[in-house]
């Protein structure tokens, strides 16, 4: 692959993995910190899977930082939090589409690291 190309991959992905860890910290503060009153608006919903998406924010947060690092277990800690994700979605009833639609996200990564995967570490 041409190095101009490859360039311009890298500026894409590393511009998604910040707004990814923009949305993520977002996410995490507002599933943490705001529990309380998501229990209130959602009473259906155990207080705990908030706590859980939270969680899976925060694991987002690191995934994307190890992928600018250019470590491949960047992109199995997405994998591993999508599954689960998934997981919880269709748990808590979410519409089957709406639950895959994070496989999308996986997708574009792996699209935009695919071709830095031999030069990547684990």
């Amino acid at each position: 692959m041409k190095k101009k190309k490859k360039k311009v991959l890298k500026i894409i992905l590393n511009v998604l993995l910040i707004l990814i860890i923009i949305a993520s910290s977002f996410t995490a503060i507002s599933f943490i910190i705001f529990n309380s009153t998501l229990t209130q608006m959602f009473p259906h919903v155990p207080s705990l899977i908030f706590f859980i998406y939270g969680l899976l924010a925060i694991g987002n947060i690191v995934a994307a930082i190890a992928l600018i690092k250019f470590k491949k277990w960047g992109f199995w800690l997405f994998l591993g939090i999508s599954v689960i994700k998934i997981i919880l979605d269709l748990l808590g009833r979410v519409r089957i589409l709406l639950a895959l639609s994070g496989l999308i996200l996986l997708l574009i990564i792996y699209l935009l690291i695919r071709p830095f995967w031999k030069e990547m570490k684990y």
